[in-house]
């Protein structure tokens, strides 16, 4: 990590090659197919429903033979068979297990950066020594957690604001040097706006310096809008309760990075095969 931070990336994956990209992320694609082979009841059974083998799934090609589970699979199958049907370790072994609206349960890891959005945080632009409000949920959802932990591993402060309460989020803007935001950019603008109605100015009277906003679509005139209400720059990612970090912007503003830590398919909705590059898919 420290030789990624002289660099101006959060850590040295960020500047590999795409061709040790793709060994690097083969090469884990393998240790997940065979752990989940081993350990996790519902992999094997899709593999063998699908006429398949772990060696015939051990790169990018045969990945996308392996069929793909629905967030409505996960529903179903975690509530007629047990969550542990779906995992390859028992859940007291998670650090974390959430649940989001299905209800779909979500298991946190115990490896540091379990979620990948350190990069992410780091790309937009926080450093050690930022102090964060953070303004997603803390209870039951991952949101809150999940992003908290990468700020602190940068080194930021954080203050687990949590959503809604307006009036107490602008409280700690005005009393404490907070120069980073996250949570959704409908609700900053609704901060700012706030503080505005009782007479402050947020560029004058907040020390806010960037925002990262997820959660939501972000169209340009919000973006734009927020930005220029505090003076800030805004940059988003892209992600889900159950695999966390999938896409996010940097200072360029050049479109998203896929993330180091993932490997992303788009596929085609009816067959659920990859589409080819610049085609639209899910």
């Amino acid at each position: 990590m420290a030789d990624g931070f002289k660099a101006g990336v959060f850590h040295d994956l960020e500047l590999e090659s795409p061709e040790d990209r793709r060994a690097r992320k083969r090469k884990a694609l393998n240790l997940a197919v065979e752990r989940a082979v081993r350990h996790c009841p519902e992999f094997g059974d899709r593999l063998a429903k699908a006429g398949l083998k772990s060696d015939d799934v051990l790169d990018e090609e045969g990945f996308a033979r392996i069929p793909a589970l629905r967030k409505t699979d996960i529903i179903r199958l975690q509530a007629e068979k047990g969550v542990e049907y779906v995992l390859s370790q028992a859940p007291g072994e998670f650090s974390r297990i959430f649940q989001s609206p299905g209800p779909i349960y979500d298991f946190e890891g115990r490896e540091r950066d379990h979620w990948g959005w350190a990069e992410a945080f780091f790309a937009c632009g926080f450093r050690p020594g930022d102090l964060v409000q953070m303004t997603f949920g803390y209870h039951l959802t991952p949101a809150g957690l999940m992003l908290e932990e990468p700020l602190r591993i940068i080194g930021c402060g954080v203050i687990p604001a949590g959503p809604g309460n307006t009036n107490v989020q602008l409280e700690l803007l005005k009393t404490l040097p907070v120069n980073g935001f996250v949570g959704m950019a409908s609700y900053l603008k609704v901060i700012g706006e706030k503080a505005m109605q009782t007479g402050l100015d947020p560029v004058r009277d907040f020390k806010l310096r960037t925002a990262f906003v997820a959660a939501e679509r972000l169209p340009d005139e919000l973006r734009s809008s927020v930005e220029a209400m505090f003076g800030i720059t805004v940059r988003q990612g892209y992600g889900t309760a159950d695999v966390g970090c999938i896409a996010y912007e940097c200072s360029e503003l050049s479109g998203m990075h896929v993330s180091s830590h993932r490997l992303v398919e788009i596929c085609d909705p009816q067959t659920a095969l990859p589409v080819p590059d610049g085609q639209v898919g899910e």
